[in-house]
């Protein structure tokens, strides 16, 4: 991407559990478009920053975007059991 800075040579990610002072740190490419932080615990409210770094060096972070994790893994390689009671309207 171009833009009147530059182009975008990279994001940086820095990502945090909320109410905490120490905050992680990602770099990717500028063709990246999302990115996977592993390791965040389950049921837990993180806060994240981006900035966009270009030949200069880092721009500007954003304010810090709320986040939660889940609280249990999605499984999406397996069919879901039946449900134990299911209430339907006939017509």
């Amino acid at each position: 991407m171009e833009f009147r800075n530059g182009i975008i040579t990279g994001y940086k990610i820095k990502y945090k559990q909320k109410g905490k002072k120490r905050a992680q740190t990602a770099t990717t490419d500028g063709n990246t478009l999302f990115m996977v932080l592993n390791d965040l615990d389950k049921g837990t409210e993180y806060q994240i920053k981006l900035a966009a770094i270009n030949v200069n060096g880092s721009g500007p972070f954003t304010e810090w975007i709320p986040a939660v994790t889940f609280l249990r893994d999605l499984d999406e390689t397996q069919v879901p059991a039946i449900p134990g009671s299911l209430i339907g309207e006939y017509s």
